[in-house]
């Protein structure tokens, strides 16, 4: 049996379990949980009053941030076409307004039959719903746009902690 020659230049290698802890521990602490990426002071340095002490690392609460300006957008969005769909059901309410009442004059006259002053009575019924529809698209987006600013600035806050 042959034996392995001697090493002469072995490096230096410690292996164990443990856990690492401060040298001196504090009571201080974030509003929100997170990876620590930065102490900037350490036991015994004196410091300004508001000076950041840590940071944790704020990366996932950014992306939550710009998910919350883009919603914000949206909701705005969503109001101004909620609005260009009124004025357009207006627009189309009056037209059918209009059109229902020549058309009743000359049912009174003769010129005309029951059943087209009917018909043009129900689209102006129509037209009237649609626009009451879009008045509460806009009542709708309103609320989806002060939703949109309350979720933005709850995740600003918690970026800001």
């Amino acid at each position: 049996m042959q034996v392995a020659p001697a090493a002469t230049a072995l490096p230096l290698q410690v292996f164990g379990l443990g856990t690492v802890g401060a040298r001196v521990q504090s009571n201080v602490g974030f509003k929100v949980a997170g990876v620590l990426v930065a102490l900037n002071a350490d036991a015994g340095d004196h410091v300004p009053a508001g000076a950041v002490l840590a940071r944790l690392d704020a990366r996932d609460v950014e992306a939550q941030l710009a998910v919350a300006k883009a919603g914000v957008a949206q909701a705005e969005a969503n109001l101004i076409k909620a609005d260009a769909d009124v004025a357009s059901a207006g627009a189309s309410l009056a037209n059918a307004e209009a059109i229902s009442a020549r058309r009743a004059i000359l049912v009174r006259s003769g010129v005309a039959s029951q059943e087209e002053a009917q018909t043009t009575d129900a689209a102006m019924r129509v037209a009237r719903a649609n626009q009451q529809v879009a008045v509460s698209e806009v009542a709708v987006d309103n609320a989806a746009l002060t939703a949109a600013h309350a979720q933005q600035d709850v995740t600003a806050a918690t970026l800001d902690n």
